[in-house]
């Protein structure tokens, strides 16, 4: 069995950015990305 993994993009990098500037968690960010906290931090 194979496993994919998703990758983020630069414009998915960007908005993580963006969001952390305007002082959303981390945490919530993972969760509205659909990635674990440790790979947006």
């Amino acid at each position: 069995m194979v496993k994919c993994y998703k990758h983020l993009h630069s414009r998915d990098r960007i908005k993580i950015y963006e969001l952390l500037f305007e002082g959303v968690s981390i945490a919530d960010i993972a969760i509205s990305f659909g990635f674990h906290k440790s790979t947006i931090y």
